[in-house]
């Protein structure tokens, strides 16, 4: 035979070796290390099953395993449910506390349609070492007989009345989040009013919580866990707006005793309110106060149309979006749309009204100032106020004027009246001239006036005087 001869390259000796016998040893070798890890685990699951088998008896809980803090290993189900039952029976009538911060709240399970699951938690103890594959079995035998196990606590609720609880500690645990507001003092500046967080019972939290106490006796307590609901609108929020003061304001009268158009004016003073508005927003008198109607409360009052007053709903509101026009423009606010009424208007000077009539006729305005404004609208017993709020300008004036271009005389109407004598007459309604006007804004700073603008160039009909004039007869004898 042929023999080949190599040198180790570690030890410098010539190794001598037949071709192809190395590799068969190998194989050999190899088969019987197989062979023998093969019969060391089918030994290994023998010897588990064996052991398992004669641990676990048939009808039997595993030793080391407790329900309730009974322990129930060896016994039967039946056993173990009755060694059980008493404790169950004991807690269920053994008062739970509830404390949230100093409050607390005392109550029976059993009153709150909470009761123990027993026949699970004995068929969970039952099944103890004996589920799953062998090695897992295995592993929770040892476990459980070196350390013990403690079925986990099974309940069952009566939804109507565990909800009744949950919603009762709810009513009188929770506290809603207040969002920062801004508070106009009686010196006209603006303080902004705290926001401050509220907080939530955590009911998911309370659902593990009982299940903790409800497995042992005595200090049966449970505190009350709450989260945290921050403002939608907080302190620093508004903070950085910097509202600080009165910018500009205007008011105009109204008749108290003129109860529907008082009423009209009350409500959509209300319906504005307090505006925030933010740099470049526009304000929409229409959406801002919605329709006017009778459900909403609006009343049937005077109201122009075509150049004559007529009985309509929400008359009077106009007097509200005319008084939010002058402030707005005392503010130096850009005027988007405004339009005037056809005839003079009684509590502002010609020029300076703005009509409004839902969806169709509209006063909108943009806050142009670069600052967040606050436009405030309220009504007493016989004033409408409109004020804007934000930071002022040191130095800055803003001046409204008219200019008269024409004033047209009002016409003279006869009425026949047989209620009067012949001959005989008497002004029913006075006259009021018509006119035709230019309103200027002139803007000032330090005295010096920076910016002289044409608001809007306006005419207004005349209102003719009316004249009943006598045509019934007289009052004498009658002839004969």
């Amino acid at each position: 035979m042929r023999v080949s001869s190599r040198v180790n390259p570690f030890s410098g000796a010539h190794v001598q070796r037949a071709p192809g016998k190395g590799f068969l040893s190998s194989l050999n070798k190899l088969a019987a290390a197989a062979f023998a890890i093969g019969a060391l685990t089918l030994a290994g699951i023998g010897f588990g099953a064996a052991y398992l088998n004669n641990q676990l008896k048939p009808d039997r809980i595993l030793p080391g395993v407790r329900v309730l803090g009974v322990g129930v290993g060896g016994k039967t189900v039946a056993g173990a449910t009755e060694a059980v039952k008493p404790v169950v029976d004991h807690l269920l009538y053994e008062p739970i506390l509830l404390a949230q911060g100093e409050r607390k709240w005392r109550f029976l399970p059993e009153d709150a349609g909470i009761r123990y699951d027993l026949p699970r938690m004995i068929e969970e103890a039952y099944a103890a070492g004996r589920l799953g594959s062998l090695w897992h079995r295995l592993r929770e035998h040892l476990s459980v007989i070196g350390s013990g196990y403690d079925v986990p606590v099974r309940l069952s609720v009566g939804r109507d009345k565990i909800d009744s609880l949950i919603q009762a500690l709810s009513q009188e645990i929770n506290q809603p989040a207040q969002d920062a507001a801004f508070e106009i003092l009686p010196d006209e500046t603006v303080l902004v009013r705290p926001s401050r967080a509220g907080i939530a019972l955590d009911t998911r939290k309370l659902a593990a919580d009982f299940q903790k106490v409800m497995g042992r006796s005595g200090q049966r307590e449970v505190h009350l866990s709450v989260r945290e609901i921050p403002p939608k609108v907080s302190t620093a929020d508004l903070e950085k707006m910097e509202i600080r003061e009165k910018i500009a304001s205007y008011r105009t009268k109204f008749d108290p005793d003129s109860l529907n158009r008082a009423q009209n004016i009350k409500l959509s003073a209300v319906a504005v309110g307090q505006k925030l508005l933010a740099p470049d927003e526009i304000f929409s008198f229409n959406r801002q106060v919605g329709p006017r109607l009778p459900e909403s409360g609006y009343q049937e009052a005077p109201v122009v149309v075509n150049g004559k007053l007529v009985p309509g709903v929400g008359g009077g509101v106009c007097q509200v979006s005319s008084t939010l026009y002058n402030a707005v423009l005392l503010a130096d606010l850009e005027i988007i749309t405004r339009n005037r009424h056809s005839l003079p208007s009684a509590y502002v000077a010609v020029g300076r009204d703005a009509t409004v009539a839902y969806d169709y006729l509209d006063f909108r305005f943009r806050n142009n100032s670069g600052r967040y404004i606050l436009v405030d609208v309220h009504a007493d017993h016989r004033w409408v106020e409109t004020r804007v709020f934000g930071m002022r300008t040191p130095g800055k004036t803003v001046a409204i004027s008219v200019e008269t271009l024409e004033t047209i005389p009002p016409g003279k109407r006869e009425e026949e009246d047989p209620a009067l004598p012949p001959g005989a007459s008497q002004v029913a309604k006075r006259g009021v001239p018509g006119y035709r006007v230019k309103v200027w804004r002139e803007v000032a700073e330090n005295g010096a006036i920076i910016r002289r603008e044409l608001v809007s160039q306006d005419r207004y009909a005349p209102i003719d005087e009316i004249v009943k004039i006598g045509v019934g007869r007289g009052h004498g004898k009658p002839a004969i």
